[in-house]
């Protein structure tokens, strides 16, 4: 049976489907897009479905359990978020919406200012690498501050690309005299 011929044999309404979860045993309404997100995940790791069964989120192995763990490092867009297992317990807090990880030039300003950052504090990279998460790169400022920053170095950027065009234009122009 493959991935495909398994959704359709089961029994749909409204796209979602009663699956008991494996390990607990309890019974859940599961979302067609998420059970096609999971079979396809599980189709890709073991060549076929046979031998698959539904595990709740409670019951998915998560950290270093999972199967998928890299070291507890992951790309959040351009930032770099660290697992909530490698943080330390008072900063826990700061995972972003409840979830798993901390981005990781918020968690260093919150260790070097001895306290958990509020959700309006902003962090600004200087350098504006996203990457360079070193204590002395980073800023703290509140949001208005970071927008305003965040302009003027938009401004900053566009006068330097004029000034090389006009640099450009009078090194390759030749002065002719009369």
């Amino acid at each position: 049976m493959n991935r495909n011929d398994y959704i359709n044999s089961l029994i749909w309404d409204n796209y979602a489907t009663k699956l008991s979860c494996n390990i607990c045993q309890k019974i859940y309404n599961v979302k067609r897009q998420t059970l096609l997100k999971i079979t396809r995940e599980y189709c890709k790791r073991n060549g076929s479905i046979e031998g698959f069964q539904y595990r709740c989120n409670k019951c998915n192995p998560s950290g270093k359990e999972c199967g998928k763990w890299k070291g507890g490092k992951v790309k959040r867009r351009q930032y770099i978020g660290i697992h909530r297992e490698n943080v330390p317990e008072e900063y826990k807090s700061m995972c972003i919406d409840g979830g798993c990880y901390v981005l990781e030039h918020r968690l260093v300003v919150a260790m070097r200012e001895k306290r958990c950052l509020l959700p309006t504090e902003h962090v600004h990279h200087i350098d504006l690498n996203p990457k360079n998460n070193s204590s002395d790169n980073l800023l703290l400022v509140n949001s208005w501050t970071h927008c305003l920053i965040t302009k003027l170095e938009k401004i900053i950027k566009e006068k330097d690309i004029e000034i090389k065009k006009l640099k450009e234009i009078v090194g390759l122009g030749t002065c002719s005299t009369v």
